[in-house]
C-alpha cells in the first residue's frame, strides 16, 4: 500500500511540477516576447523615425540654401550680361564714332 501511495504522489507531484514548468515556461516566453516587442517599438520610434527626421530636415535646410543660391545665380547672370551688353554698346559706339573722325 505504501508502494501504491508514493507511485500516485510520485505520478501525481510530477504531472503537478510538469503542468506549473510550463506555466514558468509560458510565463518566460511571453515575458520575453514582451520585453523583444518593446524593444522593437523603441527601436522604430527612436532610431528610424529620429533619423528620418533628421535626414528630412538636412534635406530641408538644403533645399532652402540651394533656393537662395539659384537667386544669387539669377541675379550674377543678369548683372553679368548687363555689364557684357554694355560693354558690347560701347565698343559699337567707339567704334562708330571712331570711323567718323
Amino acid at each position: 500500500e505504501i508502494n501504491t501511495l508514493v507511485g500516485l504522489l510520485q505520478g501525481k507531484m510530477t504531472a503537478l511540477l510538469n503542468n506549473s514548468a510550463k506555466s514558468i515556461l509560458c510565463e518566460i516566453d511571453c515575458y520575453n516576447l514582451a520585453r523583444g516587442v518593446e524593444r522593437v517599438g523603441q527601436g522604430l520610434c527612436r532610431d528610424l523615425l529620429g533619423k528620418v527626421w533628421r535626414a528630412s530636415l538636412a534635406l530641408w535646410f538644403l533645399s532652402v540654401f540651394l533656393n537662395v543660391a539659384a537667386v544669387a545665380a539669377a541675379v550674377l547672370c543678369v548683372r553679368l550680361r548687363g555689364k557684357g551688353a554694355r560693354k558690347e554698346k560701347d565698343n559699337s559706339d567707339g567704334s562708330d564714332s571712331e570711323s567718323d573722325s
